[in-house]
């Protein structure tokens, strides 16, 4: 943990709880990112004052780390961030929580919800890296003083023309390099940027160096991050990586994932009335489908309420038929 971490003043708040602090004063990216944070849909209110500021919690949970200080937001009913991680772990069909019981101890101790899902893709790469990294054939196009596959006829006579000692090849390699191990990589990566937790942070940079040996996280394709993932017999076991990477790289943005130098802000948040839903859902799906029944989640639509000035949607209307019990 750094110095400038150590010394930024800590706020834990419930879920819909509203503060007054006395803190030092907010810094113009502080501003945007507040700005931003209360905007649609409201995550969290942060609002100056004469000489205090107010916080205001809405149904997100998490972390936000402004250059003054740090707002940490954890729910009333659903046992702080270990029942979270809980109720993550049924609605994602995770199984990592369950092999790794130091996220408990973790969670006792305080540390955010970052933190603790940081751990759970730590402890996931190292799954990996032990039962050994997923290789596939790249294609790769190179200069090279043999002949390797096939020869690229026009680049040879157009880049090296009369020369015999250089080939112009393209050829298929088998490697780790692959979008697999990208998209854990780049889990970690962000994830060690942002974890503040010792423990964590040193099993995040022990799973890293081996995954950026084995590939280059800054070539993964972006799709991987927000589209469904088909997997196969080779690459099942990656799927908890998988899924805890994407949920440290869809929260933080894509745009942050390769920044440099100190980053001293971020957002890392969760709806927590989207993963109640979720939740409910899911137990829903266990207790009736059994016995025949199809359960069909809530379907969201931003698209009716817009804002005239804008343009922008403003609300999300949910179409109540879709939460029918239908006897199949």
């Amino acid at each position: 943990m750094s110095t400038g971490a150590a010394k930024r003043p800590l706020i834990c708040l419930n879920e819909w709880e509203t503060v007054s602090r006395r803190l030092p004063t907010l810094s113009a990216r502080d501003r945007t990112l507040a700005a931003s944070l209360a905007d649609s849909p409201s995550r969290l209110v942060v609002e100056e004052l004469r000489d205090t500021v107010r916080i205001k919690t809405t149904s997100w949970i998490g972390v936000v780390r402004f250059e003054a200080f740090e707002v940490q937001v954890v729910p009333k009913y659903a046992g702080e961030n270990l029942g979270v991680l809980r109720m993550l772990a049924h609605t994602r069909g995770l199984e990592a929580l369950r092999r790794a019981p130091a996220v408990r101890d973790l969670a006792t101790g305080g540390a955010h919800l970052l933190d603790l899902i940081s751990l759970l893709l730590a402890d996931a790469a190292s799954q990996l890296v032990r039962g050994g990294l997923l290789q596939d054939y790249v294609t790769r196009e190179d200069a090279i003083p043999v002949l390797r596959g096939r020869l690229r006829t026009l680049d040879q006579a157009t880049r090296r023309p009369g020369r015999i000692d250089v080939l112009e090849c393209k050829f298929d390699e088998f490697e780790t390099d692959v979008d697999e191990n990208r998209l854990v990589a780049a889990g970690l990566e962000a994830a060690t940027r942002f974890a503040q937790h010792p423990e964590v942070r040193r099993r995040l940079n022990r799973a890293r160096s081996v995954f950026d040996d084995a590939c280059d996280a800054q070539r993964l394709d972006q799709t991987w991050i927000t589209e469904p993932i088909e997997y196969h017999r080779r690459s099942e076991h990656y799927r908890d990586a998988h899924v805890l990477a994407r949920l440290i790289l869809q929260r933080l943005g894509v745009r942050d994932l390769f920044a440099t130098g100190d980053t001293r802000s971020f957002v890392f948040l969760l709806d927590m009335n989207r993963l109640f839903e979720d939740f409910v859902t899911f137990l829903a799906r266990r207790a009736f489908e059994p016995a025949g029944a199809v359960v069909r989640a809530q379907r969201r639509d931003r698209s009716l309420l817009e804002d005239v000035e804008t343009g922008r949607p403003y609300g999300t209307v949910i179409d109540r038929k879709s939460t029918r019990l239908n006897s199949s």
